[in-house]
């Protein structure tokens, strides 16, 4: 017994020893297992429910205003949408629940121009379709203007699209005030061209089609104004003799069909827009109406001509509009007033036409503004004054009214910018000056000068810098130079004419000065000096008139 519980007792020891060797040997002298140690066996999670993939939804909106092309749109940076009407959009590509969304504009439309923003544009998207995005688009506006250049006179308006009216005093840039809609149309125009010295401004590339930028190309260029025609009213043998000016020399060559028939004129006037010529007569009660050719300078009386008036009269004027013409008579003494057709020329008498005048009712002269009308009473040694309507053309003599004045005033004639007005005394030889009241048109003496021998018409340059007397017994033209403050003239010399000089007209550029010599049937042309005013003969051969030229036009 003993033996066999020995030999187990040995064999249990024996298996105990190596199994603690083996451990021994795999804790610290390998990093391998042993060959037979057993591997565990990987954890498996636990095996659920599976969950759901997110929802997604459309994002949309609508856009309105939208005129332009090449709208783009995009969505969180990548999902761009190209949108060509009004109307709903919706993006491609939808977005999950609890994502963002961000609206923008990519890019703006064009032609024309627009700016589109984006309302209610960005969020979180919330278990819905989004279809609240707002794109108003509206059309961009800019502004239009250009250069003028050559500009020395005043009074320059120029107008964009017949009704934006920008006057313009100096050369330089300009810019009209109100934007013009891009894809809309612009077109610049010359609405009243300057005045002292009257010049003629033209536009270049003054139309297009706004874009997407400021317009700055139109250019307005301003030249001195040059005649083309001149008109000479022969008194003794009833015609009109018509002349062709040289742009250059301002030389007269006659114009075919002339002389053109009226009856004894003597004064003459024009309408601004140099459309009509008017004469009256100083022999019968008639007052002519022709209408200029502007590429011959042919004239044709209007129908209805010659139009009767209350009396033969010496002097006329159109009103600054051109819609009134008004002649004055001394048998009666009245003042005949028409209303102007301004398409045709035809003259329709004023309602309470003619007005009551003084006795020898001679020159009439209308103020710059066209407020008050001026005529001179050469037998009452006086000036009658009205207010002038500027709708109906009626005269209503102001308070004051008629003015005092010296020994036989017979022509009136008031500087450009209307502050003073200057009277030949024809029985005292002298020129009286006047300054008048803007707001009444009452008339203040300021004084008189020496003018020579029986001074008949007198004529102002367009700068308003220089007076011309035609002294008709002294055979001579006196020459001034006037003070713009105070309207006083200073004699700047005397010059010699033709025999019984009547009528002096300044050409619109202030180069020239003609003068009509009734008793040598021609006229006489004299330079002006731009500075001085001094006058200089021509030379040459004096233009030959019909008989008895009085009254002279240029246009």
């Amino acid at each position: 017994m003993v033996n066999l519980n020995s030999a187990r007792l040995r064999a249990v020891l024996l298996a105990a020893s190596v199994a603690v060797g083996s451990l021994s040997l795999f804790g610290c002298g390998s990093d391998d297992p042993p060959a037979n140690a057993e591997v565990p066996a990987p954890v498996t999670p636990p095996v659920g429910p599976v969950a759901p993939p997110l929802a997604t939804f459309a994002i949309s909106g609508n856009v309105t205003g939208l005129s332009g092309h090449g709208l783009l749109l995009q969505n969180n940076e990548g999902d761009d949408l190209a949108v060509a009407t009004n109307g709903q959009f919706t993006f491609a590509t939808p977005v999950a629940t609890g994502a963002s969304y961000a609206v923008t504009v990519k890019v703006q439309p064009n032609n024309p121009t627009q700016t589109c923003t984006v309302n209610a544009g960005s969020a979180t998207v919330q278990d819905t379709a989004v279809n609240n995005v707002a794109v108003v688009c509206s059309t961009n506006a800019f502004r239009v203007g250009g250069t003028v250049s050559g500009l020395t006179g005043s009074g320059l308006v120029l107008q964009n699209n017949a009704g934006d009216d920008l006057p313009v005093n100096t050369d330089g840039a300009f810019t009209f005030a109100t934007p013009v809609a891009s894809g809309a149309n612009y077109t610049v125009t010359v609405r009243t061209q300057p005045t002292l010295p009257p010049q003629t401004c033209t536009v270049a590339a003054g139309t297009g089609t706004v874009a997407g930028a400021d317009v700055a190309s139109a250019t307005v260029t301003c030249t001195a104004s040059t005649p083309r025609f001149a008109y000479v009213a022969n008194q003794t043998s009833g015609t009109i003799s018509g002349y062709a000016v040289d742009a250059t020399t301002g030389a007269l060559s006659g114009l075919a069909g002339s002389p053109f028939p009226s009856s004894f004129p003597f004064g003459m006037a024009r309408d601004p827009a140099g459309q009509f010529l008017f004469a009256a007569s100083a022999s019968v009660s008639a007052l002519w109406a022709y209408r200029l050719d502007p590429a011959t300078g042919t004239l044709a009386a209007t129908v209805g001509s010659p139009y009767p008036v209350s009396s033969a009269s010496l002097g006329l004027a159109v009103d600054p509009r051109g819609k009134f013409v008004y002649t004055g008579g001394s048998s009666p003494p009245s003042i005949s007033a028409f209303a102007v057709n301004t398409t045709t020329g035809e003259l329709t008498p004023v309602t309470g036409s003619p007005f009551a005048a003084g006795n020898g009712a001679s020159s009439i002269a209308i103020d710059p503004a066209g407020k008050f009308l001026y005529c001179t009473n050469r037998n009452d040694n006086s000036i009658s004054v009205y207010a002038l309507n500027a709708v109906t053309g009626t005269l209503t003599p102001v308070a004051g009214s008629p003015f005092s004045v010296a020994n036989i005033p017979f022509t009136i004639i008031i500087e450009p910018r209307g502050k003073f007005a200057y009277v030949t005394n024809f029985g005292a030889n002298t020129v009286s000056i006047f300054a008048i009241n803007s707001t009444t048109g009452s008339l203040t003496l300021q004084g008189t000068i020496a003018a020579g021998s029986s001074p008949r018409t007198l004529v102002i340059d367009p700068s308003g810098r220089f007076l011309y007397v035609v002294n008709q017994a002294s055979n001579s033209v006196s020459a001034y130079s006037i003070d713009a403050v105070t309207g006083a003239l200073t004699g700047t010399g005397t010059y010699p004419t033709g025999g019984q000089p009547l009528y002096a007209a300044v050409d619109p550029g202030g180069r020239l000065l003609y003068v009509t010599n009734f008793n040598d049937n021609n006229v006489t042309v004299y330079g002006i000096n731009p500075s001085s005013g001094t006058l200089t003969p021509s030379g040459g051969a004096l233009p030959a008139t019909g008989s008895g030229p009085a009254g002279i036009g240029l246009f």
